[in-house]
């Protein structure tokens, strides 16, 4: 089946004819007595449009526009589709089922919500909508036979989800497709399925430097660890050590060239930024993008020096430092 790049568009009219906009469904099934006819976007009856920012009217694009929007983060509620009517005020729609095909391992799978704006209703105020059947992968979903309320014209209703376990700029295809049905006694008895809305997410591009928490120096002369809140990942810093590693105030400090490629949240030794051997003891780690250097001296109880508590390599370690530069 060929996929349209953005958001469809299907249609209906209380005459028992329906319009559906061109290319807009996979699929549709009606009740006898109601005649299908395909028509331009512009006329068909049900909107089917992509969600950006606070749910204002003008924030939101219909499905012909460029389906380009801003990247996400880790628990980030994000929209996937949101409904709009253009039926008569007495008749009534709504969502019944949502399969999300492709791309739910990102989402948190507990984190699913489908609510609906009605037209009176005050600018934050929504409901939840309940019979929603929500799958994922190849499960289809399994509608209820009619839904018992819905939404009219000016109202919409909107499936988001929380995202979860996207990597920075990493770039994540999505598939959803929806069902809708007429809402009893209101003059819309049939069943539709809508067309899949595919569409990309990208992870929110994330410095290395931005995940650090600090850098832990166990005991008085074990392999540093710079830490970060999430992942691993590698950066460019450079090491402060101590040449003889006894521990006496008078000894020279020596540090490192900037090396490339530091891994994070493993233990480090001289080795990794360049030096021949490991028997001097780190006694600081400066990294590039941050101000300062984490000094082991400057630890707390749990043996991390955090991130905002680095010192100037001439703060800490004064006429000691030696250098070439």
């Amino acid at each position: 089946m060929k996929r349209r790049r953005f958001i469809l568009l299907l249609g209906g009219a209380s005459s028992g004819a329906m319009g559906v906009g061109t290319g807009a469904f996979s699929s549709m099934e009606a009740e006898r007595g109601v005649s299908v006819d395909v028509v331009g976007n512009r006329e068909a009856f049900v909107g089917y449009y992509v969600p950006r920012g606070e749910p204002n009217d003008d924030q939101y694009v219909p499905e012909d526009a460029p389906n380009s929007g801003d990247s996400v983060k880790n628990g980030d509620r994000i929209p996937l589709v949101e409904v709009r009517s253009r039926f008569n005020k007495e008749q009534k729609i709504s969502l019944v089922g949502v399969q999300i095909e492709q791309g739910y391992g990102v989402l948190d799978s507990e984190s699913y919500e489908v609510k609906r704006k009605l037209p009176d209703s005050e600018e934050d105020e929504y409901e939840d909508v309940e019979h929603v059947d929500i799958t994922e992968g190849t499960t289809e979903p399994d509608p209820i036979d009619t839904p018992e309320n819905g939404f009219g014209p000016g109202g919409y209703e909107r499936i988001t989800a929380e995202v979860d376990g996207i990597g920075s700029g990493t770039e994540v295809d999505m598939v959803v497709t929806v069902t809708l049905k007429g809402v009893e006694s209101t003059g819309i008895a049939a069943q539709l399925f809508g067309d899949t809305r595919e569409f990309t997410i990208t992870g929110e591009t994330i410095s290395t430097t931005d995940l650090i928490s600090g850098v832990k120096f166990p005991g008085n002369s074990g392999n540093p660890q710079i830490q970060t809140t999430t992942g691993d990942g590698t950066l460019k810093a450079r090491a402060y050590f101590r040449q003889n590693g006894n521990g006496n105030s008078s000894d020279n400090i020596e540090r490192t060239s900037w090396t490339g490629e530091i891994p994070v949240n493993g233990p480090l030794n001289l080795r990794q930024f360049g030096e021949p051997n490991n028997g001097p003891t780190i006694v600081g780690i400066e990294i590039d993008g941050i101000d300062g250097v984490f000094v082991r001296s400057n630890k707390n109880d749990d043996n991390v020096v955090t991130h905002g508590n680095t010192v100037s390599a001439e703060q800490a370690f004064g006429n000691q430092l030696v250098t070439d530069d």
